[in-house]
């Protein structure tokens, strides 16, 4: 009878694997500990009430006018809590269309729409609060010019 020999398989163990595990669980930490910190940085800022200022600007006969200069100007810089209030500018679009968004606080606007080879229009607009507010502007060719 023959003897035989049995090899007893060894195992040898990596460093590699050891250091991949100990650097998973040192990144889920990382992440668990800064997920508490980016949840206090994502608070939403405080939301001011806005009103809406919207109209269309049409040109002879009727048509729209677009890439019309718009300009809406506060008649008072400044509103009862004393802070600054700035002009607001938009174009028309394709259609002869803008909105623009103006703070929520009692005041009159100005609305001037201007474009080349027009005379400019001028509106006043009184805003009491959050609300939107339509206009129909016809703006009329400049003397010597015809559309």
């Amino acid at each position: 009878m023959r003897k035989t020999r049995i090899r007893k398989k060894t195992r040898t163990r990596t460093t590699t694997g050891s250091k991949l595990v100990a650097a998973l669980v040192l990144l889920l930490t990382l992440c668990a500990v800064s997920l508490p910190l980016q949840a206090k940085k994502k608070e939403k800022p405080a939301v001011t009430a806005s009103a809406v200022i919207a109209g269309t600007a049409f040109r002879p006969p009727g048509l729209s006018l677009p890439g019309a200069r718009v300009r809406v100007r506060p008649e008072q810089q400044k509103d009862a809590s004393g802070a600054k209030i700035r002009d607001v500018e938009a174009v028309t679009d394709g259609r002869g269309e803008f909105a623009i968004r103006v703070p929520a606080v009692p005041m009159t606007w100005t609305v001037n729409v201007s474009s080349s080879g027009y005379i400019p229009i001028t509106k006043s607009v009184m805003i009491e609060g959050e609300q939107r507010v339509d206009l129909s502007l016809m703006l009329e060719p400049s003397k010597g010019e015809s559309k």
